[in-house]
């Protein structure tokens, strides 16, 4: 079964024990590692779901791929031996995964992607720049990763520019 396992599966994981807010229990987990770390590798990094409801939040993720509609949670990334993984219950859509992958990103502080900070926190940081939505389609992805690289590129401009001014005055 382990070389069957795919980025984007949704399986049965069991988490038999946990210490504070930690999951606990055998729930959907979605896979989130990629195929040739899941082709190789003794383990797997799951992202895990529930049923219960939760707070909107860029990291929660409406999962409809699930046996029961479910909310995969970002901020809990999780890498279990593949021991661990159960049953195999669904695949998520690439919609799905495309939000999946921002919502990690979010969680991760990785990039232009840091969703979580609140408006007062963004103001500080840049007051022009508009506070980022989630992406939901892969369209809206590639549009926000060329914004991002446009946005990217010119501050090295801005610093390479700075850069030389001083070499130049130095």
């Amino acid at each position: 079964m382990n070389d069957e396992i795919k980025r984007g599966d949704i399986y049965y994981v069991a988490i038999p024990y946990a210490t504070g807010h930690e999951m606990e229990k055998d729930r959907p987990a979605i896979v989130v590692s990629c195929n040739e770390l899941n082709r190789t590798s003794p383990c797997i990094a799951v992202v895990m779901c529930t049923g219960s409801e939760k707070k909107d939040l860029p990291e929660h993720i409406t999962i409809r791929s699930t046996p029961i509609q479910s909310t995969a949670m970002c901020e809990h990334i999780y890498t279990v031996d593949k021991s661990r993984v159960g049953k195999r219950v669904g695949r998520c859509t690439k919609s799905e995964l495309a939000s999946l992958d921002i919502g990690i990103m979010s969680g991760l502080g990785l990039g232009c992607y840091d969703l979580a900070r609140d408006e007062e926190r963004a103001a500080e940081v840049s007051p022009t720049v508009p506070m980022l939505q989630p992406v939901q389609t892969s369209e809206e992805l590639v549009r926000a990763q060329a914004e991002r690289d446009i946005y990217k590129g010119l501050y090295e401009r801005l610093l390479d520019g700075m850069t030389m001014e001083r070499r130049a005055g130095a």
